[in-house]
């Protein structure tokens, strides 16, 4: 991201927080803000995938409830009839 594009926040650390994210940035050779930019930036982005996740683990339930699903039987058979010439379709 562009140094222009970046928008400045501030957020209120504990000091035992604030001291080990000093003495992290000096033993990592980067800045506080650096070390505090990819943190966030990494956990937005987990939180933004385990949300994904979430919605489609919702949609699929909801398909469940609807009744569209394959039963286990079915799926065996059709699994049990791979890499052989009797092609069952489910």
């Amino acid at each position: 991201m562009k140094a222009d594009n970046q928008k400045t926040i501030s957020i209120k650390l504990k000091p035992e927080i604030k001291e080990k994210l000093l003495h992290l940035s000096k033993i990592k050779d980067r800045t506080p803000h650096w070390i505090m930019n990819k943190a966030i930036t990494t956990y937005v982005e987990q939180e933004n995938k385990n949300e994904q996740l979430r919605q489609e683990t919702l949609e699929r339930w909801k398909e469940v409830e609807q009744g569209k699903v394959v039963d286990h039987e079915k799926v065996s058979k059709w699994l049990d009839n791979w890499g052989t010439d009797n092609k069952e379709d489910i």
